[in-house]
C-alpha cells in the first residue's frame, strides 16, 4: 500500500516539475507576446486620441515642445546626464496618453514601442523613454533627441536587437500626425559616462538611441545615432499599424505550450487510471 502511494506521489511531483520547467522555458516568449500586445494597444490608443485633435491643438502642443527645445539650447551648452537644467513643466509637454509623447518604429529589427517621458526604472519597464535635457523628438536643425530602452529585460524585448542596425537603416518617430524619418549615420560602443556622441550639432537634426551593451553584461552603452532626412516615400504610413487594429503577435509558442501541457496531463491521467485498474 505504501509502495503504491509512494509511486503516485512521485508521479505527481514529476508532473509538477515538468510543468514548472516548461513554464519557465516559455515564460519569456509568452510574456514578450503579452507585453508587445499591450504596447501596440497603447499606440492604438495614442493614435485614436491624437487623431481627434484640431490643427490649432496640434500647433499649440508643438509650439510648447519647440519652446522647450529652444530653452534647452539656451541653458545647456552640452548634454550631461547630471545637468541641473531640468526645465519646469517637462512632464506636461506632449503628454497625451499615460505619459506617452509618441512612438518609435525600427522596421529592420521589428521594434514598435511607445515613447514615455523621463528615464526612471518604472518608466523603462513600459517601453522606450525620452531622456530629459535632450530635445523633444519633433525635428529641427540643432536638435538632438535621445531615446533609451532596456536590453535583456526578462519580460520583453525592447532594444535587444539594436546591435543589428547598420548605417543607412531607418528609424521612424511618430508624434501627433507626423512621421519623422531618420537614417543611421553612426554607431558607437562607449563607457557608461561617455556622452561625447550625444552632443548637439547646430547644422543637423539628430536622434540617438541608447541601450546597455553587451547583452547580459551591461558594462558599456551602445549608441546608435541617426540624422533626419526628408523621405520621398508617400506611403510611409500605409505600411504601419492601422489605427483601428492591433498588430497581432505570433501565437504559435503559446499554442505549442498548451498542447504540451495537455499531452503531459493526458499521459499522467492515463497512467493513474491503469494503476487503479490493476489494483
Amino acid at each position: 500500500m505504501k509502495s503504491k502511494i509512494s509511486k503516485k506521489f512521485f508521479l505527481i511531483i514529476g508532473f509538477i516539475f515538468m510543468a514548472t520547467a516548461l513554464g519557465f522555458m516559455l515564460y519569456p516568449t509568452v510574456s514578450n507576446a503579452i507585453n508587445s500586445y499591450f504596447n501596440e494597444s497603447s499606440i492604438v490608443n495614442y493614435n485614436n486620441k491624437t487623431s481627434s485633435f484640431s490643427a490649432a491643438d496640434k500647433s499649440k502642443y508643438l509650439s510648447a515642445a519647440e519652446d522647450y527645445n529652444s530653452s534647452l539650447r539656451n541653458r545647456v551648452s552640452s548634454f550631461s546626464y547630471s545637468t541641473n537644467s531640468y526645465i519646469d513643466g517637462y512632464d506636461d509637454i506632449l503628454n497625451f496618453e499615460d505619459g506617452i509623447m509618441g512612438y518609435i518604429k525600427i522596421p529592420k529589427i521589428n521594434v514598435s514601442l511607445p515613447i514615455y517621458h523621463g528615464s526612471s526604472e518604472d518608466v523603462l519597464k513600459k517601453g522606450a523613454v525620452h531622456i530629459p535635457n535632450t530635445a523633444f523628438p519633433i525635428g529641427g536643425i540643432g536638435n538632438h533627441s535621445v531615446i533609451s530602452a532596456h536590453t535583456g529585460y526578462p519580460t520583453q524585448v525592447f532594444f535587444d536587437n539594436l546591435v543589428e542596425l547598420e548605417k543607412d537603416d531607418l528609424i521612424k518617430i511618430y508624434l501627433l500626425d507626423e512621421c519623422l524619418t531618420y537614417k543611421v549615420t553612426d554607431i558607437n560602443i562607449v563607457e557608461p559616462d561617455d556622452i561625447s556622441s550625444l552632443q548637439t550639432d547646430d547644422s543637423r537634426d539628430l536622434l540617438s538611441l541608447i541601450t546597455c551593451y553587451p547583452y547580459g553584461v551591461n558594462s558599456h552603452r551602445l549608441i546608435v545615432t541617426a540624422e533626419r532626412f526628408e523621405s520621398n516615400d508617400t506611403d510611409s504610413t500605409e505600411d504601419e499599424i492601422t489605427y483601428a487594429q492591433i498588430k497581432p503577435y505570433n501565437p504559435i509558442p503559446i499554442i505549442i505550450a498548451v498542447i504540451l501541457l495537455c499531452v503531459i496531463l493526458v499521459i499522467v491521467v492515463d497512467i493513474i487510471r491503469k494503476k487503479r485498474r490493476f489494483k
